[in-house]
């Protein structure tokens, strides 16, 4: 069965890039994550199957509200719903905490991150040429 927690970083750190290593070419290390999240009012939510960490989301504040900037879940339990539903309970703290908009980047080599974030309701609003390393564009997409 499918749960949802909010755990500290440090309580998740390693599921995260476990869940991440396997899911993206290229991740993040604990390092690198938990010095992205230094000294910023942060949410961390993990998503686990009988026990078994099997997605997660980060995000943190920024100006105008909320940064989604990390959301992966394991390849064995992608296209059930789950990355959904933790874009939906990252939407509802934004909404308790009266952030005034979301907004989360990705690139044109993740087309099912642009399709998912198109149908919860995300809008593109800008492009950056050539951004990422690899020559892509990264793709900017918010909601309030």
């Amino acid at each position: 069965m499918l749960k949802f927690s909010y755990p500290q970083i440090n309580q998740c750190i390693d599921d995260i890039v476990n869940i991440g290593e396997q899911s993206f070419n290229h991740f993040y290390s604990k390092e690198k994550i938990l010095e992205r999240l230094n000294n910023k009012e942060y949410w961390t939510i993990l998503s686990n199957n009988d026990k078994i960490p099997v997605g997660f989301q980060i995000s943190y504040k920024e100006e105008y509200g909320k940064y989604l900037w990390l959301l992966g879940v394991h390849p064995s339990f992608q296209n059930r719903g789950i990355a959904s539903k933790l874009i939906e309970l990252q939407e509802r703290i934004s909404k308790d905490l009266a952030h005034q908009k979301i907004v989360v980047k990705t690139h044109e080599g993740h087309p099912e991150a642009i399709r998912l974030y198109l149908k919860k309701g995300f809008k593109h609003f800008k492009t950056i040429k050539h951004y990422w390393g690899n020559g892509l564009d990264a793709l900017f997409f918010e909601k309030f």
